[in-house]
């Protein structure tokens, strides 16, 4: 009896939370601690709970009620893959908002049907209660597994060989200070971008600047992963990087990446100022475009998009400029917040030395500013946007990325005195303005290096992330680290 009781309780949408929980944390099990799956389930539980009463009052049957909970939040929470297919697949919603309206409009379409049907609906919840138990079930036997096998990380090892011979004193600290989406100026001069000005600038700092420097990947996750352990990924990826077991796979590996273990092992202390977790280090900077901690739970359902469209929809449609330039401004904000952390690690009188690495987002979208380092509503405001707008926003918004990034390597430098390692560099190049090009374009990257004693000379035109660490400590240590082929992926 207790059996069937529960396969007719009324609650039943609360069991699409214990299953979609579960879920989630056994796709992100390395990456999410307990108490983000502990949050997670209490606002989400609150929410359905919520969602039903509300539901409950409007249709007046508790069974109809429940129904219509789970039909809604199914859509809620899978989202995501619902996006990516109406997004690949029709131009009609090519973008964010127009599927988050599809997805409304749905659910009122139910509200309509189910609140007027005259049918019974005791036989579907019971289905839906019988099949949520079943596949809270295999997510239960998917989860002992993980707590009970060991997941293989990421070997590497690429100075195991070189241990015999490496010098560890008087080590540079090492500031890896990461652009992302910064196009290297070969692209750029496919769209008459000069970048000559802030290669010089830099150059005059005492950087050498790469020729055609390359990622192995057109994707962050995977170009960061190659990059901290000096290897390809071992990951495939599909054509939604975002959402496949690629994109988890590379977390892993940077979270338990080579480079920041190497440089502790030599008694760096490492400093993490990016969205990925790593083991060699705590902190994290969430953002929406690379989510980590709890918004990798949240990433995959409709609650993302909502947080991030909804405020922005609302300031264009009232057309006020200054809530619009507000929420532009918030978006950046971390990037200011990182830079002035970093500099304080710089300014820090330790006596080991650091590895810090700075994951800023620029000129990454949103192209919040102009080149004068004006908020660019007249960007946000425009409806539709054309390619050219985006690549005109973009260049914008990568001039002022140079005056900002300039005036923050000499903040390093002088606080430095000059004598730490400073890279800075893209994770690949720009995927907007690749557009309509051959496609490579996406690899094109920029990569500038400072050595305190001016010894650049294991860096060559062409290098891919995979070799920028080998190289490094090859010049730090004074050995040498074998060369991967610097090639480029397209799988994704």
């Amino acid at each position: 009896m207790k059996i069937k009781a529960l396969l007719h309780t009324n609650y039943n949408c609360s069991l699409l939370v214990f299953f979609f929980v579960l879920h989630q944390w056994n796709e992100f099990y390395n990456l999410v601690s307990f108490y983000d799956v502990l949050k997670f389930f209490l606002l989400l539980f609150f929410f359905v709970f919520l969602y039903f009463h509300i539901s409950y009052f409007i249709i007046r049957d508790k069974i109809k009620a429940a129904v219509f909970t789970i039909l809604s939040n199914f859509l809620f929470l899978f989202y995501g893959v619902v996006s990516f297919f109406l997004t690949s697949k029709v131009k009609l919603f090519s973008s964010g908002l127009s599927c988050v309206l599809l997805v409304l409009v749905l659910i009122l379409t139910f509200l309509l049907l189910i609140k007027h049907s005259k049918l019974k609906w005791n036989k579907l919840s019971a289905y839906f209660n019988s099949l949520f138990i079943i596949l809270f079930a295999l997510e239960l036997v998917f989860f002992i597994e993980h707590t009970i096998t060991k997941r293989n990380n990421f070997e590497n090892n690429f100075l195991r060989f070189q241990e015999k011979t490496i010098i560890k004193k008087n080590l540079s600290s090492v500031f890896l200070i990461l652009l992302d989406e910064y196009a290297g100026s070969e692209t750029l001069q496919k769209y008459n971008f000069s970048n000559e000005q802030f290669i010089k600038e830099m150059s005059d700092e005492g950087f050498r600047i790469i020729k055609k420097a390359q990622s192995n990947y057109s994707s962050t996750v995977p170009s960061i992963a190659s990059l901290l352990n000096c290897n390809y990924t071992n990951s495939f990826f599909s054509a939604n990087p975002y959402s496949s077991e690629g994109y988890i796979n590379s977390l892993n590996e940077i979270k338990n990446n080579q480079v920041a273990t190497v440089f502790k092992d030599l008694g760096y202390e490492v400093k993490n100022y990016s969205p990925f977790p790593m083991d060699a280090a705590g902190k994290v900077f969430n953002n929406r475009f690379i989510p980590a901690e709890i918004s990798l739970l949240f990433s995959s359902t409709i609650f993302d998009d909502l947080i991030e469209l909804t405020p922005l929809f609302i300031a264009r449609r009232i057309n006020n400029e200054k809530m619009l330039k507000r929420l532009i401004a918030s978006k950046i904000n971390s990037n200011y917040e990182i830079m002035n952390s970093v500099a304080s690690e710089a300014d820090n009188k330790r006596r080991e030395p650091v590895f810090c690495y700075a994951h800023l987002m620029m000129p990454h979208s949103p192209f919040a500013k102009d080149s004068l380092g004006h908020i660019n509503s007249a960007f946000f405001r425009k409806s539709p946007l054309t390619q050219a707008d985006k690549n005109s926003a973009y260049l914008q918004y990568l001039k002022y990325t140079n005056v900002v990034i300039l005036d923050f390597v000499k903040r390093i430098k002088s606080k430095t005195k000059g004598q730490a390692v400073i890279i800075l560099m893209s994770d690949h190049g720009s995927r907007d303005l690749a557009t309509g090009l051959s496609g490579d374009e996406s690899f094109n990257s920029l990569n500038c290096i400072y050595i305190p004693n001016g010894d650049t000379s294991g860096w060559y035109d062409g290098i891919s992330n995979v070799n920028q660490f080998r190289v490094l400590f090859s010049t730090l240590l004074r050995t040498s680290v074998p060369l991967l082929r610097d090639s480029i992926v397209r799988n994704e």
